[in-house]
């Protein structure tokens, strides 16, 4: 984050869609190409300069230069996929309806993915704690990627659901009760699925602590002068300690830190500073901010 691209946050999908898509494709055939060379010239796009011809598009295809993110064009795909997950629900129950023997072949594969699915997952659960120390230690880890500890809960959330899917589908192919209650149990599934994908990514604070001023802020506003406040990294990268409750010096944590740093909650008291956050940086400004950024600091 901060290094690639920052601004694609919904790009998880999930097995379940995927899974229903396979259904439309196999039952609808050749119609499916539209939405399959649609989805592929979308994905191409997102590449941005990863792709051969993104450059001849940039250079020659008119107001082409105008899209600021090329990851937004997973947009297209994504779309396509939700479509199809919705028609292979309905492709799915009406082959199950006909009895098909294609369907009875794909849930008889779908059931033993699902069994080694479970497999590696009870393996992840049981080896959790040498998988991530691994990962850690061969730098699968933040900066480069994201924290092992997510990734590994991620791949073992991943794996559960995908397991339930799969085991779903099956059940719904051999038991005429439980294909009734196929659609509401799957979507179920699917909200469930998408709670735990985002569950823990945004934290809460009370208001008072919110609104209220750091020592930093109540520092500064004692100028009243017109100006506009810098922090330099050194600031920003070092911890900063303050005298607890119990009488020791313990580091600032949380929202506190951020309020010491000034990290947007100066706006809402009037103070300003230089840099803010930029969607789209100015070449000549960000030369200016690189001045002072990554001089050597004083003493």
């Amino acid at each position: 984050y901060w290094q690639n691209q920052s601004w694609l946050k919904t790009v998880y999908i999930g097995s379940i869609p995927l899974l229903l898509s396979v259904f439309f494709f196999i039952k609808n055939k050749k119609k499916t190409l539209p939405f399959v060379l649609i989805s592929m010239l979308g994905l191409s796009v997102a590449m941005g300069r990863n792709n051969l011809f993104y450059q001849y598009l940039y250079s020659y295809f008119p107001f082409f230069d105008k899209f600021r993110y090329p990851v937004k064009f997973l947009f297209i795909p994504f779309l396509f996929l939700s479509i199809s997950a919705g028609l292979g629900l309905d492709s799915f129950l009406r082959m199950v309806e006909m009895k098909k023997a294609l369907v009875y072949r794909i849930t008889t594969v779908l059931l033993f993915l699902s069994t080694l699915s479970a497999v590696a997952l009870g393996l992840l659960v049981w080896f959790d704690a040498p998988v991530v120390s691994y990962l850690v230690k061969n730098d699968i880890d933040y900066p480069a990627y994201n924290f092992a500890g997510i990734n590994v809960f991620n791949a073992k959330r991943g794996l559960f659901f995908f397991t339930i899917a799969s085991t779903l589908i099956y059940a719904a192919y051999t038991s005429k009760k439980i294909t009734r209650l196929f659609p509401a149990a799957i979507s179920i599934l699917i909200f469930v699925d998408l709670f735990f994908a985002h569950n823990g990514f945004y934290f809460m604070t009370r208001t008072s602590d919110y609104h209220a001023k750091s020592a930093a802020m109540k520092l500064i506003e004692k100028d009243t002068g017109l100006y506009r406040v810098y922090v330099t990294p050194k600031t920003m990268r070092e911890p900063i300690n303050v005298i607890n409750a119990e009488g020791k010096v313990a580091p600032l944590r949380g929202i506190a830190l951020e309020k010491e740093r000034m990290k947007g909650f100066n706006l809402e008291h009037k103070i300003f500073d230089i840099d803010g956050l930029d969607v789209m940086l100015r070449g000549d400004y960000s030369a200016i901010m690189a001045l002072l950024s990554y001089q050597e600091a004083p003493d």
